[in-house]
């Protein structure tokens, strides 16, 4: 995926759509130093745990050329928001372009990470701190190596404490 590309389509989003970029195109945004060289392949986002700015998503993102589906289903403009409960999370493509909007996130409150986002460009992202924290709950081997170096470059060994999904520290 291009860059460039994703940022311009993110830059299209409606002012008035709560979301916040995550995963490594959010790193990419506000501290690239994290990714060690390695491009994003995807844009994640995280949104509120609400069918309506689901659906509010689904429309401008159809509009926009994208097919949507939630998980092997075809999702439109014209679905009703109701079947997006418990879905957790949505998926956009078009051409090499990949965006997964999550929003239902059992381990992170997507109001505290709307506080303290970065406005880059007029895209809304989440801060390193908060990208991280979701990196290391989910646990995979690229986001572990991701987490250690975000706490590096932000000097907050804190974010090596954060319980993975298979851990029994629970939620933190």
């Amino acid at each position: 995926m291009l860059f460039e590309e994703g940022k311009a389509i993110l830059q299209t989003l409606p002012e008035s759509l709560s979301y916040l970029v995550i995963g490594s195109f959010g790193l990419q945004l506000v501290l690239p130093a994290a990714l060690a060289g390695r491009p994003p392949a995807d844009i994640d986002l995280l949104l509120p745990d609400d069918p309506e700015v689901v659906g509010r998503l689904v429309q401008f993102m159809a509009e926009q050329g994208f097919s949507c589906q939630s998980w092997s289903d075809v999702v439109t403009a014209q679905t009703p928001t109701s079947v997006y409960v418990g879905r957790n999370y949505v998926r956009f493509v078009r051409g090499p372009i990949l965006i997964d909007a999550t929003y239902h996130n059992p381990y992170y409150s997507f109001a505290e990470a709307w506080q303290l986002r970065q406005e880059v460009d007029r895209i809304h992202v989440a801060s390193p701190r908060h990208t991280a924290h979701l990196m290391k709950v989910r646990g995979l081997p690229k986001d572990m190596e991701r987490v250690r170096l975000v706490a590096r470059l932000t000097n907050d060994p804190q974010l090596l404490d954060i319980p993975t999904l298979g851990s029994d520290s629970g939620k933190k």
